[in-house]
């Protein structure tokens, strides 16, 4: 059934995220041509009067259009996995979505892998239109030297670590936003200025709590790590111990609480 849900979510959202990202690239595709040095040229070869104020605002335009796009799929990316996950399982259609015969952690999966997928696509169509935009040779090389650098300097376990680290924290950063709306939902009134204020309270208490948690182990235990470590070890240790490790633990809790919620304490009204 989770497969199902997953296929639902991917249709209904595919449907904005994928004209978007064309829509960025295309315009990415137009302003890596059109600059201000060739609109130069084409005014020393037609020098009608005004058309250089013309074509020069018309690239800035275009130019300016590019980045608020860029802007919106970031922007848009955030606002949808919101939404999806209120309005589906926390406003009306939560009466119609837990009829069916699912699990609420299959739901709360379904929109967690969804949201994740679309977010790193997005960074990824991002990344790749502003390469579009500005790279006028061929990128592999630079990439591959980057990747060789890369593994020269944190070894071959940096290449899960780091990579799993950013995946896993993001994932992480998700289902606290859904564990924060979920706790805003509690509320009868004013949920969305609830939710802020949850978000805002477990961003908090999970820095403390990290802070809490970790600074004694350092004092205790990195000392004899460092010592017995190579230097790309010791930062490939600093990231599982600081980075992944925390945000797996994170991210199992937020899980549990916004499942309990779904499960024991879901408040539709």
């Amino acid at each position: 059934m989770l497969t199902k849900l997953l296929k639902h979510e991917f249709r209904a959202t595919a449907r904005l995220f994928l004209p978007f990202y064309l829509i960025l690239l295309l315009f990415a595709l137009v302003n890596r041509f059109l600059s201000f040095e060739m609109i130069s040229r084409l005014v020393q070869m037609a020098p009608p009067f005004g058309i250089a104020r013309v074509l020069g605002s018309l690239v800035l335009l275009l130019k300016l259009v590019y980045f608020a796009l860029l802007a919106g799929v970031l922007i848009a990316t955030l606002l949808v996995m919101i939404q999806r996950f209120s309005k589906n399982l926390l406003g009306d259609e939560g009466y119609l979505m837990f009829t069916l015969p699912v699990s609420p952690w299959q739901h709360l999966a379904s929109k967690l892998i969804t949201a994740a997928v679309w977010t790193m696509a997005s960074g990824l169509v991002t990344i790749g239109s502003i390469l579009l935009l500005s790279v006028r040779t061929n990128p592999w090389p630079l990439v591959l030297a980057g990747f060789n650098g890369f593994r020269e300097t944190f070894g071959l376990t940096g290449l899960f670590v780091f990579p799993g680290a950013a995946l896993v924290t993001m994932i992480s950063g998700i289902l606290m936003i859904y564990a924060a709306i979920a706790l805003g939902h509690l509320s009868s009134r004013y949920r969305i200025l609830v939710s802020l204020a949850w978000y805002a309270a477990l961003s908090i208490a999970t820095k403390v709590l990290l802070l809490l948690v970790l600074l004694p182990y350092a004092e205790v235990y990195w000392g004899d790590i460092v010592d017995a470590a190579t230097d790309a070890m010791k930062i490939n240790l600093m990231a599982f111990w600081y980075w992944l490790l925390p945000a797996v633990v994170l991210g199992t809790l937020y899980f549990f609480l916004t499942n309990y919620i779904l499960n024991r304490r879901l408040n539709l009204e």
